[in-house]
């Protein structure tokens, strides 16, 4: 078997199979905009969320006061405050771009399409 050396900067065909694709710029701004909407949900449910707690009205009345007695309490229940605000945000954005890879390599951009069949055939 006789091989042939590729010139530089032709990639053989296999390795052209795995190269990634490029996608529409239309196709990015479309997920782009669905993920920060996505983000911003998750984000302003949680800050309403927390809002309704004694503990955000306690840290709301502590952060108008000039001079607090407890600053070390305050910024604890801040930092709270922003990881679950924070978290809630990295969830919403992971599902939201979990479904548009789902939805890629489908051949559809649509989240109700049908299940990628992903099964061998039966070759014996």
């Amino acid at each position: 078997m006789t091989t042939t050396s590729n010139p530089v900067g032709d990639p053989s065909p296999q390795a052209r199979h795995h190269e990634p694709t490029t996608q529409a710029p239309a196709h990015w701004r479309r997920t782009f905009v669905w993920l920060t909407l996505a983000g911003a949900a998750g984000f302003w449910l949680a800050n309403l969320a927390i809002s309704s707690t004694s503990i955000a009205a306690d840290y709301r009345s502590a952060a108008f006061a000039a001079a607090t007695d407890r600053p070390r309490r305050y910024l604890l229940i801040g930092t709270m405050l922003n990881a679950v605000r924070s978290t809630a945000l990295g969830v919403a954005v992971g599902y939201g771009a979990e479904r548009q890879l789902r939805g890629k390599g489908q051949g559809s951009s649509g989240a109700h399409s049908a299940p990628h069949n992903t099964e061998r055939p039966d070759t014996s």
